[in-house]
């Protein structure tokens, strides 16, 4: 941000916007964050590539996903929404949505050790190894890389660990992040007490 000291300019005084609503940090209604306007852009959503992180309408979020062999991009949500689970992967993503926009990025972290777990089948937990991927069902378990492509058939084992609280970060081109909280947060215990 300027220095208070000096004057700001006319054309920086609307660089900052709120977003607001479910799914965002804290999961509360009429939560209001400000990121620089610059950080997001319009996208359809069934135009989004790969590994595009974007928020809808109702402020739900996705990862941009394509499986492999198929022609159509979908998206994995990353949000829960009535019924609809974390991780839960959308063959048929459509509709206008907000991305990330370059040269912003969103970095993934982990929240603590205490959302650690070494075995179950959790659908949105963030899988430890190399890539880092995040397991998903459509109507069979899938892994997807944050590059938003499958990561092959390999069912998550005792021992790979993940994470069952993660947050995404808006970051600046330098990597630092931008704003006091996460775009989002997933907590895959949403999906145990629906």
């Amino acid at each position: 941000m300027e220095d208070p000291e000096e004057p700001v300019p006319a054309t920086s005084r609307c660089r900052w916007y709120a977003v607001h609503g479910p799914g965002l940090a804290g999961e509360a209604e009429g939560i209001v964050m400000t990121y620089p306007i610059d950080a997001f852009t319009a996208v359809d959503a069934d135009q989004a590539q790969p590994g595009t992180f974007y928020f809808d309408g109702q402020g739900q979020w996705f990862l941009a996903a394509q499986r492999n062999g198929s022609r159509s991009p979908g998206a994995l949500r990353l949000t829960r929404s009535g019924g609809a689970l974390i991780g839960t992967y959308v063959g048929n993503a459509s509709g206008q949505a907000f991305s990330v926009a370059s040269p912003y990025a969103v970095q993934v972290t982990v929240d603590d050790y205490a959302s650690l777990a070494t075995d179950g089948q959790f659908l949105g937990s963030i899988l430890v190894g190399s890539p880092h991927t995040i397991f998903a069902a459509e109507q069979e378990q899938i892994l997807f890389g944050l590059d938003g492509l499958e990561r092959g058939d390999d069912a998550p084992t005792s021992r790979r660990w993940r994470y069952l609280r993660w947050s995404a970060w808006l970051v600046d081109s330098t990597g630092r992040s931008v704003g006091p909280s996460p775009l989002f947060s997933v907590d895959v215990a949403a999906n145990v007490d629906a």
